[in-house]
């Protein structure tokens, strides 16, 4: 995932594998006059004109069901869902995992699918795999 930070105040997660964007989201009203990475929650540190600090951090536990949500207006959604639990070893619920399963078994990608099956403790069994 890319970050890209505006100087008007919107933050947008792009997918590198795919280029989509996952989410654009205002931040700030304010410009932007200096932004970091925050090194202990693993975001960002944003400084607007009126000197307030905003930090923002992606929550982990949510992006995979709010791609999932949003996969009508996110093209290749499924495909950036199964990136995401492959890459980042993220944990989500049973169905997503189930749906991004069958998404690549569907378009013959079995190795993907079994990285999918592998990462969720529901899915490991042996009438799935």
């Amino acid at each position: 995932m890319v970050y890209v930070l505006t100087k008007c105040g919107f933050i947008l997660m792009i997918d590198v594998t795919t280029g989509n964007q996952i989410i654009r989201e205002r931040v700030t009203d304010e410009l932007i006059v200096a932004a970091s990475k925050n090194e202990h929650t693993d975001g960002l540190v944003v400084i607007n004109e009126k000197s307030e600090m905003i930090t923002i951090k992606v929550d982990e536990d949510n992006i995979i069901p709010f791609i999932n949500k949003s996969s009508m207006v996110i093209p290749r959604g499924q495909e950036i869902i199964a990136k995401l639990i492959d890459t980042y070893e993220l944990r989500t619920s049973p169905e997503i995992y189930l749906k991004v399963m069958n998404s690549l078994i569907t378009k013959q990608q079995y190795s993907k699918a079994a990285n999918v099956a592998c990462n969720s403790q529901t899915l490991r069994t042996a009438e799935c795999l």
